[in-house]
C-alpha cells in the first residue's frame, strides 16, 4: 500500500507545474572570430590554408557539442575568416559537403551573423573597405541566411568607416558596391564610449532613440525599426576564466529571476560570449561543455529557454515588450538573498544542490519526504515543527528530486530540485 501511496504521490508531484513562473531568462553562447588582440588571422592570404584548416577544427568542434546539447549559438564571423572559407573550406561529408558557415547555419541550433570592425582589409587589390553591408553579402556568398542581426556596434555610432545609425535606412557595400541595401533588425553587442571592450551589460530589447551626435540613449523610439538587445550580465569565457564561477553567477540570476529577486516584468535576455582565440586552447570545449550542462539544469526546470538573437527578438515582438521600454542595467539589480526567495510559498535553495539543501515556508513545516525519479522515497523528516530545515543531500546520486513537503495546517505542496 506504501508502494502504490509513493508512486500516486510521485505522478502527483510530475503532473504539478507550479514550480514554472515566468519570466524566464533566454541564453545563447556567441563567439567572435578575433584570434589575438581585437584582430583576426588573415584567412585569405595565400599562405594561410593551415590557419584556415586549424580554425575549421576547432569551430566545429564546439558546433557539434552545441547541437548535440541542444544548446542556441550565435556565430559572429568578419571578413577575413569569410573570405578564408570561400577559398579554403574542406567541404567535407562531416559537414554534407557544405562549407562551414553554411553547414552551422543550416542547423536549427546555430545562427551565422555579420560581425565587422570596418576597415581596410590585406588581401584586396585596393585596400577596400569592407563595412556591414559587405559582410552580410559574403554570408549571402556562402550560402547562409541572410541574418538580420549586427553583431557588435559602438553605442556612439562611429564604427570606423560607417555610422551604425545609417543601418535604419539601410547601408549599401563599399566592397561589394552592387550587392544592394543591408537592413538589419537587431543591434547586438554594443559598447560604451569608453571603448570598444566596454561592452554594455543590460537585459531586454527596446528601440534606442538617437540624440544629436547619433548615439543611442535609453529610452524608447518607437518609431524606429532598429532595436538593441542587451547581452545580460557580463559573462565572458577566456582561457583564464572559471567556469565554475560562471556556472555559479549564472545560477544565481536564474534563481532570482525565478524566485522574483529581480523585477518580474523585465525581460531577460543572457549571453556567453567568447572568441575563437580560446577554443583551440586546451579543454575548451569541455570547460563550456561544463556550462552548457549546468545551464540545461536550469532548462529542465522549466526557467531558462535557449533562443538565438533572432529567437530572441521574435519572443520580444510577440508580447506587449514590442511598444514598451525594456532595459535594466546590471548595475541596477538588487542584491538578492537566498532569503527572499520565501514569498508565501515552499522555497527550496540553493536549487541545483550540492550538500545542504534548505527547505522552507512561511507556515510551519511538518514532515519532508524527498523522492527520486523511480518513485522511490529516499528520505523522510517528521515533527519538523518550523518555518525552515535543513536536509543533508550529500548522500544523494545526482539527478532530479521531488520534495514534497506537509505543513502544519494540513497541506501538502511539492518542488522539484536538481542535486549536482
Amino acid at each position: 500500500m506504501k508502494k502504490i501511496y509513493v508512486l500516486l504521490l510521485f505522478a502527483i508531484i510530475i503532473g504539478k507545474q507550479a514550480f514554472t513562473q515566468t519570466p524566464k531568462v533566454y541564453i545563447h553562447l556567441n563567439s567572435h572570430n578575433e584570434t589575438s588582440g581585437v584582430g583576426e588571422l588573415n584567412y585569405d592570404n595565400s599562405s594561410s590554408r593551415a590557419d584556415y584548416d586549424t580554425a575549421f577544427k576547432y569551430i566545429k568542434q564546439v558546433a557539434d557539442m552545441v547541437i548535440a546539447k541542444n544548446a542556441k549559438y550565435n556565430f559572429q564571423s568578419d571578413v577575413k575568416f569569410l573570405l578564408g572559407c570561400l577559398k579554403w573550406d574542406l567541404k567535407t561529408a562531416a559537414t554534407s559537403s557544405l562549407n562551414l558557415v553554411k553547414w552551422m547555419d543550416n542547423s536549427p541550433n546555430i545562427e551565422c551573423d555579420p560581425h565587422s570592425h570596418e576597415g581596410k582589409y590585406p588581401g584586396t587589390a585596393f585596400g577596400k573597405y569592407y563595412n556591414y553591408s559587405d559582410v552580410a553579402h559574403l554570408h549571402d556568398s556562402l550560402g547562409a541566411t541572410n541574418r538580420k542581426n549586427v553583431g557588435g556596434f559602438k553605442v556612439d555610432g562611429i564604427q570606423n568607416h560607417s555610422n551604425w545609425p545609417s543601418l535604419e535606412a539601410g547601408e549599401a557595400g563599399t566592397a561589394y558596391s552592387t550587392s544592394g541595401l543591408w537592413k538589419p533588425n537587431v543591434l547586438w553587442g554594443g559598447s560604451y564610449k569608453a571603448g570598444v571592450h566596454n561592452d554594455m551589460n543590460f537585459f531586454g530589447t527596446y528601440k534606442p532613440t538617437l540624440d544629436t551626435n547619433n548615439s543611442a540613449t535609453p529610452t524608447t523610439n518607437n518609431n524606429q525599426r532598429l532595436r538593441i538587445q542587451g547581452n545580460g550580465c557580463s559573462m565572458v569565457l577566456h582561457d583564464t576564466t572559471s567556469e565554475q564561477r560562471l556556472v555559479r553567477e549564472l545560477g544565481k540570476i536564474f534563481r532570482n529571476v525565478h524566485y522574483g529577486v529581480y523585477p518580474n516584468t523585465e525581460f531577460y535576455t543572457q549571453v556567453i560570449q567568447f572568441n575563437c582565440r580560446d577554443v583551440y586552447k586546451a579543454n575548451f570545449v569541455s570547460r563550456l561543455t561544463t556550462i552548457i550542462d549546468s545551464i540545461n539544469n536550469y532548462v529542465n526546470l522549466g526557467w531558462v529557454e535557449w533562443k538565438t538573437i533572432s529567437e530572441k527578438d521574435a519572443v520580444w515582438k510577440a508580447t506587449p515588450y514590442d511598444s514598451t521600454y525594456k532595459r535594466i542595467d546590471c548595475v541596477n539589480l538588487p542584491t538578492g538573498i537566498e532569503e527572499q526567495y520565501i514569498v508565501n510559498e515552499l522555497a527550496l535553495y540553493p536549487n541545483p544542490v550540492i550538500n545542504k539543501l534548505i527547505i522552507a515556508h512561511t507556515a510551519y513545516i511538518n514532515s519532508v519526504t524527498i523522492i527520486d525519479a523511480f518513485g522511490r522515497m529516499v528520505y523522510e523528516q517528521q515533527e519538523v515543527n518550523a518555518e525552515k530545515t535543513e536536509t543533508n543531500m550529500e548522500f544523494l546520486k545526482p539527478g532530479l528530486y521531488f520534495v514534497s513537503v506537509k505543513l502544519n495546517n494540513g497541506k501538502t505542496t511539492s518542488r522539484k530540485i536538481l542535486k549536482e
